[in-house]
């Protein structure tokens, strides 16, 4: 299942969705990015809790103003405020919620990933709904947490299963071959998205002058995790270029199903 992601919109344009969504003649779903820290956000997610109960969907969880490598303090007890809200939708059944480790520069990183752990534990009994680990940080923000083999290995140990993030992982010049190989059996999703590889930069996956190789890509995805979804993340940038986004999702739909 090929899902589009509302991060490319600003907030209050959520229902630009449906112009993509509605626009195929494939299933497509949708990955509600939460924004809870704009106000009227809540507000307008809940007018279209009927409709959107009417397409596949996943959660992003929050992501501004959250992080889950607190065990205390503001940023801690705001993350837990936006989770609660978050999860006041279960009832629009998603497949699952995506994880950070954290998003913040990287300072005490055992106690980091010890807060990250255990608020994942802690998240993963509060909520029925599955949470993958996602891939997080590029060096220019100083906030990979994990490296390669480091993530495999978290991924490996825990019992919840993985995204990929394509974009993070092509930027930090992962070995994405090996990385698909070893946690095939784990991987149930992957955001994709194009960058410099080296900047965060959310581009389309069909961008000319940017990388990974979405073809080759695709081919990998098909290798090792043939039943994963795929999620178009892409950054603010396409708020206004929806008809680039429904062109995409259709050229990614045939790439999928030769």
């Amino acid at each position: 299942m090929i899902y589009i992601s509302t991060n490319m919109f600003q907030p209050l344009n959520l229902e630009k969705i449906y112009e993509i969504v509605d626009s195929v003649d494939f299933d497509l779903g949708i990955e509600i990015f939460s924004m809870f820290h704009i106000p009227g956000y809540q507000e307008l997610l809940d007018k279209n809790r009927q409709r959107l109960k009417n397409y596949p969907l996943t959660f992003h969880e929050p992501y501004y103003q959250a992080d889950h490598s607190y065990l205390d303090g503001d940023v801690f007890l705001t993350t837990r405020h936006y989770y609660e809200k978050l999860l006041s939708f279960q009832d629009l059944n998603p497949k699952y919620i995506v994880y950070h480790y954290n998003n913040r520069k990287i300072q005490d990183r055992d106690l980091m990933l010890e807060a990250a752990r255990k608020n994942l534990d802690d998240l993963g009994q509060e909520s029925s709904i599955p949470l993958l680990i996602e891939n997080v940080g590029v060096k220019p923000w100083e906030n990979v947490l994990l490296e390669e083999e480091e993530f495999i290995e978290e991924c490996l140990e825990r019992k919840e299963n993985v995204l990929i993030d394509i974009g993070h992982a092509n930027a930090n010049a992962w070995d994405i071959d090996h990385l698909l190989s070893k946690l095939k059996n784990k991987i149930r999703s992957y955001h994709l998205h194009s960058n410099d590889s080296y900047h965060d930069l959310h581009q389309s996956i069909f961008h000319p002058d940017m990388a990974p190789d979405i073809q080759s890509i695709i081919q990998l995805i098909k290798k090792h995790t043939p039943q994963a979804d795929l999620v178009l993340e892409y950054g603010k940038d396409y708020d206004q270029q929806v008809q680039q986004v429904i062109q995409d999702a259709k050229k990614l739909h045939q790439l999928w199903i030769e």
